[in-house]
């Protein structure tokens, strides 16, 4: 979409409420996947893979838009349609998730390791479409419409629902679900209680997630606003980190809730600039609880993450290491 045709469309943009069921999907293992391929193998998969994803399982959609390593889904229904369109939905992610592996296999274009996994966050209720419409060509009474786009929590609940996914599978709000979905697939989901940031920080809210594929963390059943935070880091010179070899072990001050609650990014210095002007997420690492907590990263993986980075020489490469201290 050009610039001119967008500012046609937000001029002329309204808003209203609707009812719909909202899906965020997201690609499991993308940011490895991403590391080890070349942006046009990326896109091919993309392009791809959403193609498949659009024609095969939710062709339904009445809105959809591409998050980077996802889809965030809209499916529109009223109180005549409600049961049907949400058991659809579910089955649909279900169905896709059963067969993500297959999907794009065999395909001449992608001959390279595509992801194997998918994680769905699904909420129901009201958002708010932003949507315009097209100039009336002659004697009509007004021209297409076009949705711009939607928003509200409804999507931010979805969206938190789909990190609750891992390592993949489905999850969905427990609200209002239970008595939507079929006998059948009830029997594919368990009722759990999770804290979600942004949404749920104080109370949980209850979940349901797929038996046998998704495993809730510790981390998510503790109330978010009692958090306790603890930040650790390590600094090597560019000189020394290029040449350190085997595997760096972090001892920490204290346990770790789990493996899920540990959050490692690596800052650096990029040629010509001041300060840590760039950091990525380290997101291959082992936490060891016993005899002593820590974590274990090896310095190859660090290297590849920042192979294609113009790190500034004689600069500094920091480790920061903030994980959720356990319980006492």
């Amino acid at each position: 979409m050009n610039l001119v045709h967008s500012k046609n469309l937000l001029s002329a943009a309204q808003g209203r409420s609707e009812f719909v069921v909202a899906v965020f999907a997201d690609i499991r293992g993308f940011s490895k996947f991403s590391r080890a391929n070349e942006s046009p193998n990326i896109a091919m998969y993309v392009k791809r893979l959403y193609l498949e994803l659009l024609e095969k399982f939710f062709s339904t959609a009445t809105y959809c838009k591409p998050t980077g390593d996802g889809l965030l889904l809209i499916f529109s229904y009223d109180e005549n349609s409600l049961r049907e369109v949400f058991q659809a939905v579910v089955s649909s992610c279900l169905h896709c998730h059963s067969e993500f592996r297959k999907i794009c296999r065999g395909d001449a274009m992608l001959n390279f390791t595509l992801p194997e996994a998918i994680g769905f966050g699904i909420a129901r209720g009201t958002a708010c479409c932003l949507f315009s419409k097209s100039p009336v060509v002659k004697d009509g009474d007004g021209g297409l419409e076009q949705i711009i786009d939607y928003s509200g929590h409804l999507l931010n609940l979805a969206a938190r629902l789909n990190d609750v996914a891992r390592p993949s599978g489905v999850v969905v709000d427990g609200s209002f679900q239970n008595g939507l979905l079929s006998e059948e697939q009830k029997l594919l989901f368990s009722s759990d209680k999770v804290y979600l940031r942004g949404v749920a920080e104080s109370s949980p809210i209850e979940v349901l997630v797929q038996k046998g594929v998704v495993t809730v963390p510790n981390s998510r059943k503790i109330p978010l606003i009692d958090e306790n935070w603890i930040e650790e880091s390590k600094e090597f010179t560019s000189r020394e980190f290029s040449k350190l070899q085997g595997n760096y072990i972090h001892l920490l001050n204290f346990p770790a809730l789990s493996a899920q609650a540990i959050q490692i990014k690596v800052h650096f210095q990029i040629k010509n600039a001041k300060g840590y002007t760039a950091a990525l997420s380290v997101t291959e690492f082992q936490y060891i609880a016993k005899p002593k907590p820590e974590i274990v990263i090896a310095f190859d993986y660090l290297r590849n993450l920042l192979a294609d980075r113009d790190l500034k020489r004689g600069s500094e490469v920091t480790l920061l290491i903030n994980y959720l201290d356990a319980p006492h």
